[in-house]
């Protein structure tokens, strides 16, 4: 059994090393994507190739791993209401998704769930954003939350999620401020 000082400390590093996993699920799911040039959208939303089977895990998986990141955020700037939607959402995607791939299509309620939670994440995003411009983050900070939205999901085509891994990737080399218990309280 692990002695409970240790378990802050574990719980401190699941914040920094979930979402840089997240980050590189998307990087590989930018660079699939840009290798490929985009899937045909005309597949009646089945999986076809192994090169589909990559994006829509990675982009499970990423969804899964930043969840956290996104509550230490809100945690960071009071808006945790916020993060928590965006959290929800993630989840609840990432779930959606995940039945995709064992699957391999979507199933019958993906149209109807994806875009309620994309939509989600967009709100919880731009709150975010508000929250962090008034606690002193830059512009182009606040910018990217809402912009990560329109990378991973439109642009995804296009390598979007390669843009969302960097901004990950950039959380998760910033110095610990914000433990477990703080970010989910």
């Amino acid at each position: 059994m692990l002695a409970a000082p240790m378990l802050p400390a574990m719980k401190t590093r699941i914040l920094h090393i979930a979402p840089l996993l997240g980050a590189l699920a998307y990087a590989v799911v930018g660079i699939v994507e840009l290798a490929h040039g985009g899937f045909d959208q005309n597949t009646n939303h089945t999986i076809n190739s192994t090169a589909e089977y990559v994006v829509t895990a990675g982009f499970a998986a990423a969804l899964l791993l930043t969840a956290p990141g996104y509550l230490a955020l809100g945690r960071r700037f009071g808006a945790v209401r916020a993060t928590q939607v965006i959290a929800g959402a993630s989840l609840v995607l990432s779930a959606t998704t995940w039945s995709s791939v064992v699957r391999g299509a979507d199933a019958g309620f993906f149209d109807v769930v994806a875009p309620l939670c994309i939509v989600a994440w967009l709100g919880g995003s731009i709150a975010l954003a508000v929250a962090a411009r008034r606690r002193g983050a830059s512009l182009g900070f606040a910018v990217a939350l809402p912009a990560l939205v329109v990378a991973t999901v439109p642009l995804a085509q296009v390598g979007g999620g390669l843009l969302t891994a960097a901004f990950w990737a950039a959380q998760a080399a910033r110095p610990a401020r914000v433990t477990w218990s703080t970010a989910t309280t």
